[in-house]
């Protein structure tokens, strides 16, 4: 009777127990996951050049335009991909690690002009103790490079834009808590339009859009605990 069990015993060490799997799977997944991230984050950086380049376009060359739209197209298509593995692999929303966004906006403000134009100028005031946020660099880069984007195309004979991030407490009752505060504008009195894709942008990271004159408002979430 004794030789069964013994079998059975160095059977059962053989074979992977579900601990075992469980571990497996969740190598894989973590792999997954950050292979997607990184893929995230590149084609945020593509979005937002092909909108630089549809900006620089203007409607001189509907050709390049249709050209750019499927462009775009495409890299939106990939990126749900990347969302279904992130949803599949982690388990959880679409936010980034604490992002600590005084050095992204620097680099990405550092882009921008570079490619907005000679006669377009950047304010940027962001100091360094701002609240983290649940967001990826690219995601926070495509976010800015829409909204000054919008902003030069109000100013066509050049001009100054602002990019201002600070802290704000929501008291409301609507989603009390910490926020970080982007302005983004021309200091004008006209009203900017809300640029396109930036609505999903925002609902994927929890943010809000206030559209004033002469300045888009965004609150992110502070990035008190995220999800694992």
């Amino acid at each position: 009777m004794a030789e069964p069990n013994l079998e059975r015993g160095l059977n059962q060490a053989d074979s992977p127990t579900a601990d075992d799997e469980e571990a497996r799977l969740a190598a894989l997944g973590a792999l997954a996951g950050g292979a997607a991230h990184d893929v995230n984050n590149v084609l945020g950086v593509i979005l937002g050049y092909v909108e630089l380049a549809r900006m620089a376009l203007g409607d001189e060359r509907p050709d390049v335009l249709r050209r750019l739209d499927l462009a775009l197209a495409s890299v939106e298509r990939v990126r749900m991909l990347t969302d279904g593995i992130l949803a599949v692999a982690h388990a959880r929303t679409f936010e980034g690690e604490a992002l600590e966004p005084a050095g992204p906006l620097r680099e990405a403000v550092a882009i921008l002009a570079r490619t907005l134009g000679a006669g377009v100028t950047i304010d940027l005031q962001a100091p360094e103790d701002l609240p983290a946020v649940a967001l990826t660099p690219a995601g926070l880069w495509q976010l800015v490079t829409a909204l000054a984007v919008e902003a030069a195309q109000a100013l066509p004979g050049g001009g100054s834009i602002h990019i201002h991030a600070d802290e704000v407490r929501h008291d409301g009752p609507d989603a009390p808590g910490r926020y970080l505060r982007l302005r983004v504008g021309h200091g004008g009195a006209s009203r900017l339009a809300e640029p396109p894709g930036v609505t999903r942008l925002l609902g994927r990271y929890g943010a809000r859009l206030e559209q004033r004159p002469g300045e888009s408002v965004v609150l992110l979430p502070a990035a008190l605990a995220l999800r694992a």
